[in-house]
């Protein structure tokens, strides 16, 4: 990249770097300049990803449900604990604090009705779109992650 402060750029100077893929910035405000530097070079930086839990549910007791054709559903009633269960999230199976499972739910139910959230408190009923091993006491986090640029 070349930065150009207060100076014009020629036309052949900017088919060049063109040609030679390399970017040129001109400004002629230093403060500009110097934030558009900073902003490139933290885009070059890596990225650091955090995992943040939205929300945690117990397995209170499964039930088998009737799927289309002769399918059997597993269904576990949860009880939401801490925060919200959220359809679009991911979502970790603990048992005995051991992780046995990471996907996305297939549904989340209240009743016969789907949702997309339960809140704290609530009971729903929920599946995983390709684990049906789940049992009584298991535990049920949410999760997302953050992907967070890097810093100067």
């Amino acid at each position: 990249m070349v930065v150009a402060f207060s100076v014009p750029v020629t036309r052949i100077a900017d088919q060049t770097a063109g040609q030679n893929e390399v970017q040129v910035f001109s400004g002629d405000v230093i403060y500009r300049v110097l934030d558009e530097v900073k902003k490139r070079v933290v885009e070059l930086l890596p990225t650091t990803s955090e995992t943040r839990i939205t929300g945690e549910a117990t397995v209170v007791q499964m039930f088998d449900i009737q799927g289309k054709g002769r399918s059997v559903i597993k269904v576990a009633g949860c009880r939401v604990g801490n925060g919200m269960m959220q359809k679009e999230r991911k979502a970790k199976v603990l048992r005995k604090g051991e992780v046995i499972h990471d996907g996305e739910l297939q549904t989340l139910r209240i009743l016969k009705k789907d949702v997309q959230e339960m809140k704290k408190g609530l009971e729903c009923g929920l599946s995983f779109a390709k684990f049906d091993d789940l049992r009584d006491g298991d535990f049920i986090q949410m999760y997302e992650i953050i992907e967070k640029p890097g810093q100067l």
